[in-house]
């Protein structure tokens, strides 16, 4: 095994729900707008609060919401032999190459259905530099910008488990669990 890659396997499982079930059961944009204001990403990118705009009127422009999630499966793993530090950027590589696999599955989506919009996991990590809100200028790439369930008051780990029976996943640096869930979304 090279010593930058961790042995993995991603699984992409889908499930349809109407925008008014998602914005009754799943949606609390004051709970989640108060979590991202901890994150550092909170109005330092663009798909990221505070927005311009209600959550809940971006839902409604919507019939519904196609859940994806994304399984990232390790095998086991002997942790102890390595540094937690490679590890860890192990750990994060793999899940970099499914958030940006499930974003471009979400987008050819959304070619696929005229009026849709996609939903990324996470914040944005499009461009291959800073994002420009934090330094108060526009979207270098308002084109492949896209918010996640997340910014717009979803609850994933609700979702995840209620859907697909799925519970979050959390693991300790230097720490490889047996997965972990990455969700995004299509709204048509």
């Amino acid at each position: 095994m090279d010593s930058a890659s961790l042995p993995h396997r991603i699984e992409m499982i889908s499930s349809f729900v109407a925008i008014d079930e998602v914005t009754k059961k799943f949606v609390d944009v004051e709970r989640f707008n108060a979590l991202c204001k901890a994150c550092r990403n909170f109005n330092a990118k663009w798909s990221c609060p505070p927005f311009d705009f209600e959550p809940l009127e971006y839902w409604a422009q919507y019939r519904q919401l196609e859940v994806t999630c994304a399984i990232v499966a390790f095998p086991p793993f002997d942790a102890d032999k390595r540094p937690v530090a490679e590890i860890d950027a192990m750990k994060w590589a793999a899940l970099a190459e499914a958030k940006r696999d499930l974003e471009d599955r979400l987008l050819e989506r959304e070619r696929e259905k005229p009026g849709s919009k996609a939903l990324f996991p996470g914040s944005c990590s499009r461009c291959a530099t800073p994002c420009k809100r934090a330094l108060g200028r526009q979207c270098a790439s308002p084109e492949t910008l896209r918010f996640s369930i997340e910014s717009l008051g979803g609850d994933v780990g609700l979702m995840q488990r209620e859907l697909f029976g799925l519970d979050l996943v959390w693991a300790n640096a230097g720490e490889i669990p047996l997965r972990y869930q990455l969700v995004g979304g299509l709204l048509s």
